[in-house]
């Protein structure tokens, strides 16, 4: 842990540019922004400082994060490249960079990560060719690279990626064929290709991928070459033969992809939280019911739970369980597109014992009034919700709607200790939930009161 802390305050100047980091020698680092450190012994486990307005470079102390998981800094102001010291973290599991104005090429240094399952460096100014090499991240599911100025050819090595389902290389600079070797990739779901200067034809093999932007690539899958050429000539047909007027060729133009629109709704008033990943507990944003959602791919199973991969009408991607979607809204919508959806309500004001009197009543009318919603109690924001089976009060960090990393425990039979003995406070179990809340006052809380 030593180690840990040493890297992160050579780093925190560095990364935060003009932006402020509470990182500090006299906190405890389980308070740090956006630090999350788990594990026996104590390391840190998780770095997310997704929308902190970081002006600063990515810093190559970094790597010395030798236990790190997660690393998230996407849609900040971030300038320079993407440090090659980042392959060193061989338990990183996610990286997200994108969404910010790195430069510079992506390093080959990457295929270290061996353990990566998501790696998306989108909306960037990424220069240079995809390194072939990242054909060795074997556990690798999503690749996003679009909207940068990637040139060179699609690497054939990225076919061995036998576990990706989401390719998404559009916007780029990139030229030369489809290689073939994508058509390998059994797993694929999404594949976006457009906004490139892509020739040749595309594999037969990609047929079956079921979201994609086929129809806005200039070029035929490989089989409807052979399909438009005349039975007096050689297969071998050019695809400008393909496109000109006496060819008149029958299959080179896809239908659209229509886009399936469903609705948040079983939720019982509540709504649904957008998940980063298939993991119930990797929340972004709320929406509630009726909202409408994008479906981007087929439904997936993980951990028991049916999901659906969806776009938010404000443009975020992520994941819902299916079972609180509905084919219909509960209320008609117009025949536009919304322009403003309230994605968040506004919090109401409660205190810490309207709660616990609440839950100690009636535990099924508390859970269906407080959970699933934003309050402010003492100044600060929190929300209440149900996680791995027990209830839970989840501190929004700041106030500014930040996802907390405090989790409290608010049955009062059996408080739950684990987060705080995580961060180096022993608790006594039998205390009351005040008293529970009393110790975490510095440096949230304030006057004795959540």
């Amino acid at each position: 842990m030593v180690a840990d802390c040493k890297a992160l305050l050579q780093a925190r100047d560095t990364l935060a540019g003009s932006a402020t980091l509470n990182w500090s020698a006299d906190r405890a680092i389980a308070y740090w922004d956006g630090i999350i450190v788990d594990g026996e012994p104590l390391r840190v486990t998780t770095m997310v400082l997704s929308d902190r307005k970081l002006s600063g470079t990515i810093p190559p102390e970094l790597a010395a994060l030798a236990n790190l998981q997660e690393l998230d800094l996407h849609n900040n102001q971030l300038t320079g490249p993407i440090p090659h010291q980042l392959g060193a973290l061989t338990n990183l599991q996610g990286l997200w960079l994108y969404s910010n104005q790195l430069t510079g090429p992506i390093p080959p240094q990457l295929a270290a990560l061996t353990k990566l399952r998501e790696l998306s460096l989108r909306d960037n100014q990424l220069s240079g060719p995809i390194p072939p090499q990242l054909g060795t991240l074997t556990n690798l599911q999503g690749l996003w690279l679009y909207n940068n100025q990637l040139t060179g050819a699609i690497p054939p090595q990225l076919g061995t990626l036998v576990n990706l389902r989401w390719l998404v290389l559009s916007g780029n600079r990139l030229s030369g064929p489809v290689p073939s070797q994508l058509s390998s990739i059994r797993n694929l779901q999404e594949l976006w290709l457009a906004g490139n200067a892509l020739t040749g034809c595309l594999p037969e093999g990609l047929r079956g991928v079921a979201t994609n932007d086929f129809a806005n690539l200039p070029i035929p899958f490989c089989d409807a070459e052979v399909a438009a050429s005349p039975t007096s000539q050689p297969t071998t047909t050019t695809v400008a033969a393909l496109v000109s007027p006496t060819a008149q060729p029958t299959a080179t133009v896809l239908p659209e992809p229509v886009a399936r629109t469903v609705y948040v709704g079983n939720t019982d008033g509540d709504g649904v939280s957008l998940r980063r990943t298939r993991n119930l507990a990797d929340r972004i944003t709320a929406y509630p019911d009726d909202t409408p959602l994008v479906v981007l791919g087929p439904d997936t199973s993980e951990n028991g739970i049916t999901w659906k991969h969806v776009r938010a009408p404000d443009g975020k991607v992520g994941y819902v369980p299916a079972q609180y979607t509905v084919a219909t809204a509960a209320v008609a919508t117009p025949a536009v597109e919304p322009t403003a959806i309230p994605i968040q309500p506004v919090p109401q004001r409660v205190t810490s014992r309207e709660i616990l009197a609440a839950y100690a009543s009636n535990p099924v009318l508390a859970k269906r009034k407080y959970e699933g919603k934003r309050w402010i109690i003492n100044g600060l924001i929190v929300s209440i919700r149900d996680e791995d089976n027990a209830t839970v009060l989840a501190l929004e960090l700041g106030g500014d709607g930040a996802p907390g990393r405090v989790a409290i425990d608010i049955h009062m039979d059996e408080p739950t200790a684990t987060e705080m003995e995580r961060r180096g406070t022993a608790l006594d179990k039998r205390e009351t939930f005040n008293c529970f809340v009393e110790k975490l006052h510095d440096p949230f809380l304030s006057n004795g009161e959540v």
